[in-house]
C-alpha cells in the first residue's frame, strides 16, 4: 500500500548498509523523521521485516529446492559414472586376458615354426643325403 500523498520516506541507516559513525547521531534529524512517519505508520522496520520474511522464506525454500534437485542430479551422475567406470574395468580385465591369450599363442606359433623349420632343416639334409645315397646306388648298380 502506498503512503499518504505529501508523507516523507525515510531511509533507515541499517538499509543503507553505512558505518555506525556516520555523522548521524541518536538525536539527529534522521531519528527524528523517522519516529514522525513511524507515528502514522508504525514501526518501519517491523513492517520492513514483515513484508520481506514471505519473500525471504520463499527464496530459501526455492534455493534450498535448486539444491536439492543439484543433489539429486550430482547423484545420478556419480552412480553413472561409477556403473562407466565399472564396465570400463571389466573391459579391459576382458582385454587383459585376450592379449595374454594372444601371445601365448603367439609363442606356441613361434615355438611351432622354430620345431617346423628345424624339422624342415632336418628334412631336407635327410633328402639330400637319401639323393645322394640314391645316386651312389644307382652308380653301383650300373
Amino acid at each position: 500500500m502506498a503512503p499518504p500523498a505529501g508523507t516523507i520516506k525515510v531511509v533507515h541507516r541499517q538499509s543503507l548498509n553505512l558505518p555506525r559513525d556516520n555523522g548521524v547521531g541518536p538525536g539527529a534529524w534522521g531519528n527524528r523523521l523517522s519516529m514522525d512517519s513511524a507515528d502514522r505508520r508504525g514501526p518501519p522496520e517491523q513492517q520492513q521485516q514483515q513484508q520481506q520474511q514471505p519473500r525471504q522464506q520463499h527464496e530459501l525454500e526455492a534455493a534450498v529446492a535448486a539444491l536439492e534437485a543439484e543433489k539429486a542430479a550430482l547423484q545420478r551422475d556419480l552412480t553413472r559414472a561409477s556403473l562407466e567406470r565399472d564396465r570400463a574395468l571389466e573391459e579391459a580385465r576382458r582385454l587383459a586376458d585376450e592379449c595374454r591369450l594372444h601371445k601365448q599363442g603367439c609363442t606356441r606359433a613361434e615355438d611351432l615354426v622354430r620345431r617346423m623349420s628345424r624339422d624342415g632343416e632336418g628334412a631336407a639334409a635327410t633328402k639330400v643325403r637319401l639323393e645322394d645315397h640314391n645316386r651312389r646306388l644307382l652308380e653301383e648298380l650300373r
